[in-house]
C-alpha cells in the first residue's frame, strides 16, 4: 500500500491524512464575542441564582420561608413535588407559565419533556431536568446582580502557538475522576473515556476528558493559574462539529482521533463570575506543569 503523505496541514490516522483547519484570528475573535453573548443572556451563567436537587416537595418564591427563595419572584409561590418520572404542580402561582401557558394545580409535568421547557414568572426562568433518580432545579434571574455589574471579559492576546495538534487516546475502561467543586459544592465523580495527548516546549502532557452528545469536555489549571487566570479551573469544550475536527474524519470516543487543541478557547467557569454557581475544579491529573498564556484571564482582580 502507497505510503501516506504527512504535509503541514495533515496528520495521519492508519493509511488516512486527515485534514485540520488552519488557524483564523477571525474564529478566535468571534468565539470571544459568542462567549459573552452566551453569558449575559437572561438564562446565562451570570443569572444563575440556584440550582441543586429537588427534594420531595418544594416551594419556589421570595422571601426565605420557601425552600427555593428568589428575590425577583413576582406574586404568591408556586409548590412543586417529585413523583416518579413526573412533577406535580401542588400550588399554583397564579402567574406562571409554562412555555407561555398558564400552571395550574394538579397539573402533572413529565420530566422527560420539561428538560426543554421553561417555567417562567416575570424575569424569574426555571428549568427542571432528571437526574439520576430525582430531578435537578435551576433558576435564572434576568435582573441578577452578576449580570447588571458584567464587565468585558479578559483574554490573552490570540496565538497561532497555543492552537496544538493533538490526539485523543481512548481507553477500553475509562479513567475514574472526581471533582471537587467550588462554593461548597458536592462532589462530582465522572468517568473520562480517554484523554488528549500533546507536545508542548518539548515535552508530552495529557488532560482527561469526558464526552458529552454535542463535545469533550477538560477541566485543567497550568502555571497561570497562579497568578493570572482563574486559581481552581479553565475549561475547554471541544465541539464536534467544531474546526477541532476534520468533518471527514468525526470524533469517536472509542477511536483514536486527530484534533487541534486550542487554549485560545479556555475560559472560566461560571463560578469565576456567579458566586451562585458551583463548578468543578481541576483534578490533580490535569494540573498542567506548563505555563499557558492564552485564553481568558481572571474576571475578578484578586
Amino acid at each position: 500500500m502507497r505510503a501516506c503523505l504527512l504535509l503541514s496541514m495533515f496528520l495521519l490516522t492508519g493509511c488516512h491524512s486527515v485534514r485540520l483547519p488552519a488557524y483564523s484570528e477571525a474564529e478566535e475573535l468571534q468565539f470571544r464575542a459568542d462567549e459573552a453573548k452566551e453569558l449575559t443572556s437572561p438564562r446565562g451563567d451570570l443569572a444563575q441564582v440556584h440550582s441543586g436537587l429537588m427534594e420531595n416537595i418544594i416551594s419556589v418564591g421570595s422571601g426565605s420561608a420557601n425552600s427555593v427563595p428568589l428575590k425577583n419572584w413576582n406574586g404568591p409561590s408556586l409548590a412543586l413535588s417529585l413523583h416518579d418520572t413526573d412533577i406535580v404542580v401542588d400550588r399554583a402561582a397564579g402567574n406562571a407559565l409554562l412555555d407561555n401557558k398558564l400552571l395550574m394545580a394538579g397539573q402533572s409535568l413529565p420530566l422527560s419533556q420539561l428538560a426543554n421547557q421553561w417555567i417562567t414568572n416575570g424575569n424569574i426562568s426555571l428549568r427542571i431536568h432528571k437526574e439520576g433518580n430525582g430531578a435537578w432545579l435551576q433558576a435564572f434571574d434576568a435582573k441578577s446582580e452578576p449580570l447588571q455589574s458584567f464587565h468585558p471579559l479578559n483574554y490573552y492576546a490570540p496565538s497561532e502557538q497555543y492552537r496544538i495538534a493533538a490526539e485523543w487516546v481512548p481507553l477500553p475502561k475509562g479513567y475514574n475522576l472526581t471533582y471537587h467543586r467550588t462554593n461548597g459544592g458536592n462532589d462530582l465523580a465522572a468517568n473520562a473515556p480517554g484523554y488528549v495527548q500533546f507536545a508542548l516546549d518539548g515535552k508530552h502532557h495529557r488532560l482527561y476528558a469526558t464526552t458529552y452528545p454535542d463535545m469533550l469536555f477538560v477541566v485543567f489549571r497550568d502555571l497561570t493559574s497562579k497568578t493570572e487566570t482563574y486559581p481552581a479551573a479553565r475549561y475547554l469544550e471541544i465541539r464536534y462539529d467544531s474546526r477541532a475536527f476534520d468533518p471527514a474524519h468525526p470524533f469517536n470516543a472509542a477511536k483514536s482521533t486527530k484534533l487541534m487543541l486550542d487554549f485560545n478557547q479556555a475560559v472560566n467557569p461560571a463560578c469565576a463570575y456567579n458566586p451562585n454557581t458551583h463548578c468543578p475544579i481541576a483534578p490533580p491529573e490535569n494540573r498542567l506543569p506548563v505555563a499557558i498564556p492564552a485564553g481568558e484571564k481572571r474576571y475578578h482582580d484578586e
